[in-house]
């Protein structure tokens, strides 16, 4: 787990570890990222499809933890790097907030969609 890199949005450690990075997958996870291939494949092909981008690729794929003592929130932010984001759901019962969804420049219309592990929420922005 990478716990000196400054996060992009805030500047505190990012407690994350990447399985891919640039394209490759990082032979330090090596287990997790056979687990990620199946998965990675599927999710390209929808991307492709759904997007209307025939070239689209996984670019990165990365867990990032948040225990007591370490990291507890990611503030509010825009994936504005990724043509498409994945978010995948590990243990949602286990936190509250996470992804949320707002359709309007309103707080009113700001909602968290209900994810069970192993759901998967593909965004853009």
């Amino acid at each position: 787990w990478d716990k000196e890199s400054a996060d992009s949005v805030d500047g505190l450690p990012v407690f994350e570890t990447y399985l891919a990075h640039s394209g490759e997958m990082r032979s330090g996870s090596l287990a997790l990222a056979a687990l990620l291939q199946p998965l990675a494949g599927e999710l390209t092909a929808y991307v492709r499809e759904r997007y209307n981008c025939p070239s689209a690729t996984m670019c990165h794929a990365l867990l990032r933890r948040y225990l007591p003592n370490e990291r507890r929130v990611h503030p509010t932010h825009y994936d504005q790097h990724a043509f498409v984001t994945a978010v995948v759901a590990l243990n949602p019962a286990d936190y509250e907030g996470g992804l949320y969804v707002q359709t309007e420049p309103r707080l009113s219309t700001r909602f968290y969609p209900l994810l069970e592990p192993g759901d998967v929420l593909l965004h853009s922005y």
